[in-house]
């Protein structure tokens, strides 16, 4: 009997990349098992690449009230659908998970990023709830992650899970066969720097939008791209207003992956200027991977892990990300220099398709899935 698997979400979206384009189709495609992901966007059910995915529509509300909501749909959602083994990908699904562990699944938990430490840095939040919710947020996982296999999107975040009793750490390494198929080679005919990923203050956006105007104000003839959703600190910004109402920054939104990657390739530069968040100078930034596959020359923020990155490929130029001045002279330089440019583009590529594939990646979750699928026999 063919093993059922349920990759389950509230937040992200149906065409995930991490989710549903890697981990979903590779199990699919592998054989282990049927693939499904359970999902909340209010878009219907459908089969795309052999994967059920099955929405139990939008929640309402605010975010306290949605996390409830949307998880008591899943969980009514499970009486209905079969199911041995549920990954989930959120941290308001926790709870969800511990039900259907009682009910004697096999739940894993992907750690996408390390919550009790980016609970610190959430701007939202008072800043007289945020230490003693990080505290009981990790207690909270103590408790559950050592009945529980947890999956690690970094290398960073096992140090501070050390009572895991069972894991596997699944980077976040792009699809490079994909991403060659679908790229053209034209460039736009302004250079134009681009950012691909979700798009905020601490993720650089602002910064990236004010050197491009400074630029442009002395007299380069300079845009810029940005591929992703837009956070609310940046739709309400007035350089935002300005950028767009005078065109020479462009916001796609969300859109399919081959779509954006197809538009990053246009650029002559892609930017990952991160701000020093924990969770970011600890983690691989898979934007630049991405941009590294495409071809492009890269502006880094020059945090030790980015740095080692940056050094062995010799991709691109590393800076202080908080360097406003620093940031503007490098974009010059990439701009006064293509022929090193381009050698940069060229040697990033060769290093990501030789180091920094999911290929290597989705074998070591394939590996997990087999050790726990032994139980079910």
């Amino acid at each position: 009997m063919a093993v059922e698997i349920v990759h389950v979400s509230l937040v992200h979206q149906r065409i995930d990349i991490r989710i549903f384009s890697k981990q979903c189709v590779s199990l699919q495609q592998s054989g282990i098992g049927n693939v499904a992901f359970l999902i909340a966007d209010g878009n219907g059910d459908d089969v795309v690449l052999g994967v059920r995915i099955i929405d139990v529509g939008k929640p309402i509300g605010g975010r306290a009230s949605r996390a409830f909501n949307g998880s008591v749909r899943m969980w009514k959602k499970f009486r209905s659908i079969k199911s041995d083994i549920v990954h989930l990908h959120d941290p308001e699904l926790l709870p969800l998970g511990l039900l259907l562990k009682l009910k004697g699944k096999i739940v894993i938990y992907d750690m996408h990023e390390n919550l009790p430490k980016e609970i610190l840095t959430k701007p939202y939040l008072n800043k007289y709830i945020k230490k003693p919710l990080s505290f009981l947020l990790k207690e909270f996982q103590s408790i559950l992650f050592r009945f529980m296999p947890v999956v690690f999107a970094e290398n960073s975040y096992p140090k501070d899970f050390k009572w895991v009793k069972k894991s596997a750490i699944v980077l976040n390494f792009p699809l490079v066969d994909e991403m060659k198929k679908r790229v053209p080679v034209k460039k736009r005919e302004q250079f134009t720097v681009g950012y691909l990923g979700g798009i905020s203050v601490e993720r650089g956006a602002l910064m990236q939008l004010n050197v491009v105007e400074e630029l442009r104000s002395e007299g380069l003839d300079i845009a810029t791209l940005f591929i992703g959703p837009v956070a609310e600190d940046v739709l309400r910004s007035e350089i935002y207003e300005r950028a767009t109402s005078k065109g020479w920054a462009i916001f796609t939104g969300r859109v399919k992956p081959e779509i954006g990657w197809a538009k990053i390739a246009e650029c002559h530069l892609g930017f990952a200027i991160l701000e020093p968040s924990p969770n970011f100078i600890e983690s691989y930034p898979t934007k630049l991977f991405e941009y590294m596959i495409l071809g492009l020359p890269c502006v880094v923020s020059d945090f030790p892990l980015y740095r080692r990155i940056v050094d062995e490929s010799e991709c691109g130029l590393l800076l202080d990300p908080l360097d406003k001045d620093k940031i503007k002279a490098s974009v010059r330089w990439i701009m006064n220099n293509p022929q090193r440019a381009l050698e940069m583009g060229i040697k990033g590529n060769a290093c990501a398709t030789e180091k920094y594939s999911w290929n290597s990646e989705y074998q070591k979750l394939e590996k997990l899935y087999m050790e726990l699928l032994v139980s079910l026999k």
